[in-house]
């Protein structure tokens, strides 16, 4: 990945401080801090790219009209991604790239389905 130092994976523990009690308590986290970028970024879009690769049909679908739906997520995720990491992916007339995998994506009309391209970019899945 051309010398860049990713941050090692976090741990998430959304779970409100205090005495043990019968409810989720999940804590509510800014929009962009739902996309994390670490360590493990590279070896798990390379395995996300072989499974929608080989065997798209077991790890991807979509449901007949939600087309703008899914396009609509790739532009969040591109938004996300360039606020908050500017120094790993940059937009430019209107084609997303990204650094630590030398990819780039044209956001308005994408090689491959929307929500596959949002996939190809974040280590959560959608």
């Amino acid at each position: 990945m051309n010398g860049i130092t990713l941050p090692p994976p976090a741990r998430h523990l959304p779970f409100q401080a205090g005495p043990y009690r019968m409810a989720m308590g999940l804590l509510a986290r800014p929009l962009h801090e739902m996309i994390a970028i670490d360590a493990d970024y590279p070896a798990q879009m390379a395995l996300r790219r072989t499974l929608l690769d080989e065997r798209s049909p077991d790890v991807f679908a979509a449901i007949p009209g939600s087309e703008a739906a899914r396009a609509a997520a790739l532009a969040h995720v591109a938004d996300v991604l360039c606020g908050a990491y500017p120094h790993w992916f940059a937009r430019d007339a209107g084609v997303l790239h990204n650094r630590l995998t030398g990819e780039a994506w044209r956001l308005a009309a994408p090689e491959r389905d929307p929500l596959e391209v949002a996939a190809l970019l974040v280590q959560e899945d959608l």
